[in-house]
Order: structure tokens, then sequence, then C-alpha cells
């Protein structure tokens, strides 16, 4: 059954020019997100030397670079767009902690990409939450669930199912 949505539906879902400010919001912050996390893993001096003044060692430098590489390419994969978000504003809240109480310096960087992965998350939220959204009231009926059969019943209370004691 098709039906023609009301004007307050499509309004209430997030168009076509929403959807491609979100991808284009998820391919700039995964491409921050690569770059930032390639100088980890590739050591440039400026990291190692943050990674040296934190104090865990540098073997955190290579697990947060490697959080933020595979932050950035689930941000670009269909479907997982919010568990990379999610990851990513982890890690950026990491961060921001690490730069106010250990770094003793401004957090601002770490705040903005925290900000634009929480921008990221509900967008990404939104977006999908929308697309699951029904046409019509009509498509909000409850399935019917199927009833338990008499078998399905007696096998799983049967007495093989119990635990004796060993």
């Amino acid at each position: 059954m098709t039906t023609i949505p009301r004007p307050d539906d499509v309004a209430a879902r997030p168009g076509k020019a929403a959807n491609m400010a979100l991808r284009t919001l998820q391919v700039l912050v995964a491409l921050v997100f690569v770059a930032a996390g390639s100088g980890k893993l590739l050591g440039t001096a400026d990291m190692i030397a943050l990674f040296q003044a934190v104090g865990i060692g540098q073997w955190f430098r290579y697990v947060t670079g490697l959080l933020e590489v595979l932050g950035a390419v689930l941000l670009v994969v269909p479907g997982q767009a919010a568990l990379g978000a999610v990851l990513l504003a982890c890690v950026m809240a990491g961060a921001v902690v690490a730069h106010l109480t250990v770094l003793h310096t401004a957090a601002t960087v770490p705040l903005v990409l925290f900000a634009l992965t929480r921008a990221d998350c509900i967008g990404t939220a939104l977006a999908t939450d929308a697309s699951h959204w029904p046409a019509n009231v009509s498509d909000l009926r409850m399935q019917t669930p199927r009833p338990l059969t008499n078998v399905a019943f007696q096998r799983h209370n049967s007495p093989s199912h119990v635990c004796a004691p060993v």
C-alpha cells in the first residue's frame, strides 16, 4: 500500500541535503583523523614528544593512532558510522582530559574534534532513525507473536535440561 506523505511527515524527516551534509561531515572528519592517526603511527617528532610528556609510554601513541584510524574507517563505512563516531568521541574525550590534567595545555583541538564527532553521532542517529520511520500510522501495527507450541514447551521443561549435581 502506497501512501502520499503528509507535509508534517516530510518536514520531520531529514532531506537529501541534510544527508549530503552529514556524509560530507563524516568524510572530512575521517580525513582529519586519518591524518592525526597516521602521524601517531608513523612516529612524527611532535607526537613522540607529546606522548613522552603524557608519561604512559610510546605504546599508548600506537594504540591512540590505531583507534583514530579505525574510527575514521568506520566513520565512512555505511552502517558503521555511529560506531566510528562514538569511538572517536571517546578518544577525543580522553585527549581533552589528558591536555587539561596531565599536559596542562589548551585542549582546543581535541574539543573541536570532540564536538565534530558528537555532531556526527547525533546526525547519524537522526538519519538512521529517520530511514526506519513508518510511512503512515497503519505501518505501526504490532506484529502478533507466534504462540508457543506444546512441543517447544515440553522440550524446554523436560528433565533432560535440568542440571544435575556432579
